[in-house]
This record gives structure tokens, sequence and C-alpha cells, in this order.
């Protein structure tokens, strides 16, 4: 003998399959009258929460993507979506659809529902706010160095230069947990004068720049998650001294922080403003000194690396070295 509950259950199904194929004969007889029609037919949208207003989530890559609004046949739409509905409960036991919606969505959407959490953890959890072409490079690799060029023109360059040098209120470098006043000490890590710029109304053209070419690079290869900064520092390496900034970290381990820093920093850059010079080739170690990595840098190439890199500048041997050098922060690495 067949049970209530199994009879029930194949009137379900059948039920679901005449659903299905009359949305079916809906959306053909529509097409053959040209009118428009969505050829993406959604669930209901408490089987895969999906993202509203016009905003498309794909279950695959978990980008999005911007859809067209359906201005096709709402009886069509509906009956498929019922019939789709239908079809996945055919593994339901018609109690829990009589019992409650809640109980049949819990039974019946296990795949689709769980691949749907897990492209959305993902995609927060790497912070990817681009379309990238190489996306098994992106997940997998830490990139040591990526770089921009010409961000900025040769005109903009050497409108830093006169900015930066208008006042000649360049300082003479320290070094971070050296004694100031042992110069001698601090001359055998680092020659070179700085000076630091911050936002105004004269400088904001500068931020603004840099800003797209920092989150553009790391949308594209890192996906840190970022603050920002507040200011940029202006270098000059000069050939006099043999202007220089031995191997060093960017990222300040430990208590010993710089006075005001909150945040460790996480991606640091280089821009280089001339080209009139020789020596002061930028050096990243990757592993060992004997495995350093000469990055060629012409004038107007941003450079971008996690700041846990170790690097330097070796000596300018002729003219002076300029560059503009930040330092973006973030939450700690976890």
């Amino acid at each position: 003998m067949v049970s209530g509950v199994a009879r029930d259950a194949a009137a379900a199904r059948q039920l679901g399959r005449v659903l299905f194929w009359r949305g079916y004969g809906l959306v053909r007889r529509a097409r053959r009258r040209r009118r428009p029609c969505s050829r993406h037919i959604d669930p209901p949208k408490f089987l895969l929460d999906l993202p509203s207003q016009g905003t498309s989530h794909s279950l695959l890559t978990g980008r999005n993507a911007r859809t067209q609004p359906s201005t096709g046949s709402g009886r069509a739409r509906l009956a498929c979506s019922l019939g789709i509905f239908s079809i996945a409960l055919r593994n339901v036991s018609i109690s829990a659809l009589y019992g409650s919606c809640a109980t049949a969505c819990l039974t019946t959407i296990p795949i689709q529902a769980r691949f749907t959490t897990m492209t959305k953890a993902r995609r927060a959890a790497l912070k990817y706010n681009t379309i990238c072409n190489t996306t098994r490079q992106r997940t997998e690799v830490t990139f040591p160095f990526v770089w921009w060029d010409d961000a900025l023109s040769d005109g903009e360059l050497q409108k830093i230069i006169d900015m930066c040098e208008a006042d000649g209120d360049l300082k003479r470098a320290e070094v971070l947990g050296t004694d100031p006043s042992i110069i001698a000490e601090i001359e055998k890590v680092r020659r070179c004068d700085i000076k630091f710029i911050s936002r105004n109304d004269n400088t904001s053209w500068i931020f603004e720049k840099m800003n797209k070419v920092i989150g553009s690079l790391n949308d594209q290869f890192y996906g840190f998650e970022l603050n920002g900064y507040d200011l940029f520092q202006y270098t000059s390496y000069n050939s006099e001294e043999k202007g220089t900034y031995h191997w060093h970290m960017d990222m300040h381990l430990g208590s010993n922080l710089p006075s005001g820093m909150m945040e460790p920093r996480k991606l640091s850059l280089t821009l280089l403003l001339n080209d009139d010079f020789e020596g002061g080739e930028f050096m990243i170690n990757l592993g060992s000194e004997n495995k350093a990595r000469h990055i060629p840098c012409p004038k107007g190439r941003t450079i971008m690396f996690p700041s846990f890199m170790i690097h330097s500048v070796k000596p300018v041997t002729k003219g002076v070295r300029k560059s503009v050098v930040i330092w973006v922060t973030g939450p700690k690495f976890r």
C-alpha cells in the first residue's frame, strides 16, 4: 500500500513539472511574439538570498555585475519560478512543505546556499573590488613588488619638486631607534634629506592621483585591508655625500613605533621624480642579500611593495635622486 505522504510527494512532483513546462511555454510564446523577456530566471529570493536592485552575484566567480531589469511577461517569470521551486521540493516530504516554508528552504538548498555563503565570505576576506584576468595568480601569489608607470606627467613631477624645494627647509633624515645626536651612526645607514607634505588645497591633486594608483594596485595584486595615509615624504639623495639608505624594512614591529602611529604600515610606495642622476638603484631583498633584485625605476614610475619587504637605495654617484615616498597604514595583518 502506498502511504499518503508518498502520494502527496508524487502529486507535488507532478505539479512541479506541470508548472515548469507551463512557464516554459509562456516564455517561448513571448519570445515568438518578440516581446523582451529575461533569459535568466531567478529562483525565489529566500532560496538564494540574491542581492537586489540590479546587482547580480555570480555563484562561480563571486563578482558583482550590473544586470538589466527584466521587462518580460510577469506570468511567465512567475510560473517558471514556481516550477523551479516545485522541482527543488521533489526530495522533500510533503509534510515539510505543509509545515513551514522555512523548513522547506533548509532542506532543499544545502548546495546552493553553502556555495553562495562560501563565495561571499571569500570575497569579503580578499577584498577584491576589481576584475582580474589572472585570478589564480592574484589568489595564490604575494607579489614582492608591482609598479605603475606615468601616473603623473613630466610637468606634474617637476611641479612636485619645485613645491617641495621652494622653502629650502629639508631636514636631515633620522633612523628610528638611533639616537639623533649620534649623527655618525645614522650616516652609516641613511644619508638623505627629507620633507613631509600633508594634504591641503595646493597638494590635494597629488594625493588624489596617488590614491587612485594605490587603490588600483592593491585591488589587483594584494587585497590588503587599508586605512590610508596622512602625508608623503619628499626625499633627496645627493651624490656629494653618496646619498643612500641601507637595507631596512618600513613596517615597524613591536612597541617601538614612531610618534602618533596607531596602525602598522602595510604598503610602501616610491615615485621617482627625476632621471638626471647616476646610481641610486632601488633594491628589494627576496630572501637574502645575494638574491636581492634591482628594480628598474625610470622617471615617473611608482613602485609599490608590502612594507615588510626589506629594501635599499644604493649610493648616488652623480647628481641628485629625488623621490616621493608613501606608507599606507591599515589594521593588523590577520
